[in-house]
């Protein structure tokens, strides 16, 4: 038994499961996750189809796992190493076309945003990563972000690997345990990704903010400090000047 979406050409490629599972699992997965093209991919349908596929004995759970896991990693990699190539440059360019643009214009498309993804990663790289897996939209975005403004490879790869661990066993456990009634299934997976995409909106916000007030708290403790010194300064030069003005009375009255 194969599961149907109700769209005939994704039905289509599901038909193929039984004898082309694991191929198109890896396939579809690595797609998923490369830059823009990953938008247009249903690789999570087609994870969820498989695993319930599995549930008949024509393709291994465990398997299908792998597979999805691995070419989640192998998109995921292709859109950082691409981004780290191209760099932040490429980005700010492509942004001030688009503010440039009607639509940019309009959306008030601002080119100086690029500053704060960059002064985002540093601050809190990991936590966009790990959640941007969950976020629909973003999963294919973020690696090329992570890339362009060389976020260290190592916590690049850590996080990407614990949180595609995560999603796919969830995407897994769907196909397995609803993937019975497919659209049912698919709403729950879409219900989490728009989810996931909420978190990540609203953890940005809120470091995004934390930022901003501890930047501002910094600045005014410089400005503080800055004065401070100012006042001590003209105290300074105030007693020198008392002390210059007693030494010339003490010298005139001897």
């Amino acid at each position: 038994m194969l599961p149907q979406t109700g769209i005939a050409i994704l039905d289509w490629i599901l038909s193929f499961l039984d004898a082309w599972g694991y191929l198109i699992v890896i396939f579809f997965t690595i797609f998923e996750n490369i830059f823009i093209i990953g938008t247009l991919t249903p690789g999570e349908t087609i994870v969820i189809a498989a695993a319930f596929v599995s549930t008949h004995g024509s393709l291994a759970l465990p398997l299908v796992w792998v597979c999805s896991l691995v070419g989640t990693l192998i998109g995921s990699n292709i859109t950082y190493w691409a981004g780290r190539r191209l760099g932040l440059e490429a980005f700010r360019a492509s942004v001030v076309r688009v503010s440039q643009t009607r639509i940019g214009r309009l959306l008030k498309v601002d080119p100086s945003a690029i500053d704060e993804i960059q002064a985002h990663f540093d601050a809190d790289g990991s936590k966009t990563v790990f959640f941007s897996r969950f976020a629909v939209g973003a999963k294919n975005m973020v690696p090329a972000m992570a890339g362009a403004v060389r976020m260290p490879v190592f916590w690049f790869e850590f996080h990407t690997v614990f949180s595609a661990t995560i999603y796919t066993s969830l995407m897994c456990a769907i196909g397995w345990f609803l993937g019975e009634n497919m659209q049912y299934a698919l709403q729950v997976s879409q219900g989490m990704s728009w989810f996931g995409l909420l978190v990540l909106l609203t953890v940005a916000g809120v470091l995004f903010y934390a930022r901003r007030r501890s930047a501002k708290r910094r600045e005014a403790v410089r400005a503080e400090a800055a004065c401070a010194d100012g006042v001590d300064q003209s105290q300074d030069a105030a007693h020198a000047e008392d002390a210059a003005c007693t030494d010339e009375v003490d010298g005139e009255s001897a």
